[in-house]
């Protein structure tokens, strides 16, 4: 089974080449209201996050022009954009006739693919010999002269550090573009609404199990993957126990849906022990889309070195942790500065990989947990380091 965004990108022909400095212009078909876009319809269902769609829309409408939608790997951050624009299309149209665009950064690393990647999207055509920022200048000039322009930066986190001369440039000088991020951490700009995503809703323990989201998620792949199926009672027990061990993260509950062309709910169930094998797909393309694996292993290697130390020794905690907690068992002592346990666990929080929640009967406090997922992948990596002894004891 292929597993997908649920969107894909329409092919664009690049119009023909211009005076050099010159800005092209897209107009919307003559034959059609809606503005142009290189955004296709949805290829999977939408199950839930009825509130994150509302948030988005709440910002926008709002008058937001810079909205970095945030959340782990695997949260469908890219689908619940391609969602709302679907949702939208017509009205969105009207107020940005200057077209709706999605740029896949994956492999852009600097401010020179930053640039390669947005600009054909936007059709506009890039001189070789024109300097970073040049190519920074002449985007920002196209999103100024033409019609209002809604343009989605897809995958934004690894090139955060290019955030301010490139996102920040085009907020500032092109009042009348929206633009909308997706990132595993906030870009940190001025004007910049931040929209956080996390899982989708659990059932609850003892309630019925086919009440949240997460398992509706299950089902509807599950049958995409084997036909006809209707789950048992039995299995939705399963399936519930499956959604709650994989934190409500789709890209995990999709992965193991598909495992039940051939195996049942409580065989997915006995194997999660295994999950980093388990919970892969060899039709996705994009390795950080295929497996669980790859899409922790993508979030890892952003990491600075004393990061990534403290992520690998969080994974002794069975449960949530206390600052005090983090303090005395995370020793970053090897690494240059020794910074703050503190700074780390901030950074952590906002790169999606740790994530804090109040405790009942304890108004005003914080405390950390780590997605089950990301546990078991930093306790892999603390074994590597061979300071596991020290962490436990």
């Amino acid at each position: 089974m292929s597993l997908n965004h649920g969107w894909e990108l329409r092919s664009l022909e690049m119009p023909a080449e211009v005076g050099d400095g010159a800005v092209p212009r897209w107009e919307a078909s003559a034959s059609s209201d809606m503005a142009p876009s290189n955004v296709a319809g949805a290829l999977t269902s939408f199950v839930g996050r009825s509130d994150d769609l509302a948030a988005l829309d709440h910002a926008i409408r709002g008058g937001a022009r810079l909205v970095t939608v945030v959340g782990p790997g695997g949260s469908g951050k890219t689908r619940l954009v391609v969602e709302y624009l679907g949702r939208h299309r017509e009205e969105l149209s009207m107020r940005r006739p200057g077209g709706m665009w999605m740029a896949e950064l994956t492999e852009a690393r600097s401010v020179d693919g930053i640039c390669a990647v947005v600009a054909p999207t936007l059709g506009i055509p890039l001189a070789k010999s024109k300097t970073s920022r040049e190519q920074v200048e002449l985007i920002e000039r196209a999103l100024v002269a033409r019609d209002p322009t809604l343009l989605v930066l897809d995958n934004f986190e690894q090139v955060l550090e290019h955030a301010e001369a490139t996102v920040g440039r085009w907020h500032r000088g092109a009042a009348g573009a929206l633009l909308i991020v997706t990132s595993r951490s906030p870009l940190g700009l001025d004007g910049e609404t931040v929209i956080p995503i996390d899982s989708l809703s659990l059932p609850d323990v003892g309630g019925s199990p086919d009440s949240s989201d997460a398992v509706r998620l299950f089902v509807d792949r599950a049958r995409a993957a084997r036909h006809g199926y209707e789950p048992t009672r039995s299995d939705l027990v399963s399936i519930a126990a499956i959604v709650r061990r994989l934190d409500g993260m789709p890209l995990a509950i999709e992965l193991a849906a598909s495992r039940m062309r051939v195996l049942g709910a409580a065989q997915i169930e006995q194997h999660l022990s295994r999950r980093f094998e388990l919970l892969c797909s060899s039709g996705e393309a994009d390795p950080r889309q295929a497996t669980l694996r790859g899409a922790i292993d993508w979030s890892w290697q952003l990491l600075g070195p004393a990061e990534r130390s403290a992520l690998s020794q969080c994974s002794v905690f069975r449960g949530g942790f206390d600052l005090d907690a983090a303090q005395n068992v995370l020793d970053l002592s090897d690494h240059h500065g020794a910074p703050w346990i503190l700074d780390v666990l901030q950074s952590l929080v906002e790169r999606s990989l740790v994530r804090t929640y109040e405790p009942a009967g304890m108004p005003g406090m914080l405390r950390y947990r780590l997605y089950e997922s990301v546990r078991d992948y930093a306790a892999e990596r603390l074994d590597e380091t061979g300071r596991t002894s020290h962490a436990e004891e």
